[in-house]
């Protein structure tokens, strides 16, 4: 737990430096719904102890370093949890697209897997191939020749005695020759079927993988590419935007020629995401970011939904819409065809212009002063008048009388 002499120097820091409109910047930005207590130190004790018991004091420092860099404010070594992306990443100049470390090592990976797969194949398509009937030379159908032997014994010369004629005995000598069949003959058949597949297969491997590539590289560069091409479009600058996750990529465009006179935010936060279903806390997260990068230009949001899908388009704006209602937030929800036909356009800046005001509540964009006291900038075409009365106000009384319009 953090000591009581820091928690004491860091209310005090806080009391001295922030008030009470940015105590609730604070609370929102630290999602606490209400701070308990009527007066200022009060609110700020309670703030200190909430966050101290949750161990979530980092968040609270990490933030007002982040508003307040001149302040020189405590550290809590006891908590390590990280809220805001590091300071290396909060630049704000446009860098070019390098493919990370996680992307080359994917790559060395799937190399090493067609290696892997290759040697598997080879081995199994030559274990496989020994199954594989094997063409016999033709063999012959006739029975075995037998070629018999006859010996007959020497004949005896006949005595006076007739006697009976010695019968002839005969025997059979047979030579059977057994068929020699020939060794089988292998043909080189499943050696070509076993290379033929291993080359093939790697060739599909190969293409798969640097299909792969070009896809990773496209998905890297098109929100680069987008940004670019519609700051050319409408003559417009921008500038990077570091946003928390690595599919989405934030980019702030200078917006005051597309507006005018109309009160709407110098720069125009857009969000390029990658992400298909995008969710309350995904928009949260924009929010909490662009409100400690662009504190005056957070309530317009342009989202740039990269999907094909309808379906999911049409939910992805449903939530857009109820999230605007939850965190006070215009997001507006921008399509492939629809950034076509705003850069076709023959006047592009009119076409955002049309498309951005037809999404937006006109009551945030009206030039109108509808409460509270009314702008210095109201008053023209009366100096000479002014300045007689700033002159003459130390010696004589001036009633001025008007009507509001």
């Amino acid at each position: 737990m953090a000591k009581s002499n820091q928690l004491l120097t860091l209310v005090e820091l806080i009391w001295r430096h922030l008030n009470l409109e940015e105590l609730d910047v604070l609370c929102f930005v630290l999602d606490i719904d209400e701070l308990v207590g009527e007066p200022k130190i009060t609110k700020i004790r309670y703030l200190v102890s909430h966050l101290e018991r949750r161990e979530r004091l980092d968040e609270l420092v990490l933030y007002l370093r982040e508003t307040r860099p001149d302040v020189d404010w405590p550290t809590f070594k006891e908590y390590q949890k990280s809220f805001f992306p590091p300071a290396d990443l909060a630049s704000e100049k446009p860098k070019k697209v390098r493919l990370q470390p996680t992307i080359l090592t994917a790559i060395f990976t799937i190399i090493a897997a067609i290696v892997a797969i290759a040697g598997f194949l080879a081995d199994g398509l030559q274990i496989y191939s020994r199954f594989i009937p094997t063409p016999q030379a033709p063999t012959s159908t006739q029975t075995p020749i037998i070629t018999p032997t006859i010996t007959l014994p020497a004949t005896r010369r006949p005595t006076s005695t007739p006697k009976p004629s010695a019968i002839p005995t005969v025997t059979l000598h047979a030579t059977i020759s057994p068929l020699q069949t020939p060794a089988p003959v292998k043909l080189p058949l499943a050696r070509n079927f076993s290379s033929l597949t291993i080359i093939a297969a790697t060739i599909t491997l190969l293409s798969t993988l640097v299909f792969g590539f070009t896809r990773i590289i496209s998905y890297q560069q098109e929100p680069e590419r987008f940004a670019q091409k519609l700051g050319d479009t409408l003559a417009l600058t921008y500038t990077k935007v570091n946003l928390p996750h690595k599919w989405l990529r934030g980019f702030a465009f200078e917006v005051e020629p597309v507006f005018g006179n109309i009160k709407l935010s110098q720069q125009l936060p857009v969000v390029f995401c990658h992400r298909k279903p995008l969710t309350d806390d995904d928009l949260r997260d924009i929010k909490r970011i662009l409100v400690t990068k662009l504190p005056e230009s957070y309530n317009n949001v342009l989202v740039i939904l990269n999907n094909d899908n309808s379906e999911q388009i049409e939910e992805t704006k449903i939530l857009l819409k109820r999230a605007g209602h939850t965190l006070a937030c215009d997001f507006i929800p921008l399509t492939k065809e629809q950034i076509k036909q705003i850069i076709t356009s023959p006047e592009p800046r009119s076409a955002l212009r049309q498309f951005i005001m037809s999404q937006v509540d006109l009551i945030t964009a009206s030039p109108y002063v509808l409460s509270g006291p009314t702008p210095t900038e109201m008053f023209f075409g009366r100096e000479q008048e002014l300045r007689e009365i700033a002159d003459n106000v130390s010696q004589t009384s001036y009633a001025l009388v008007g009507g509001r319009r």
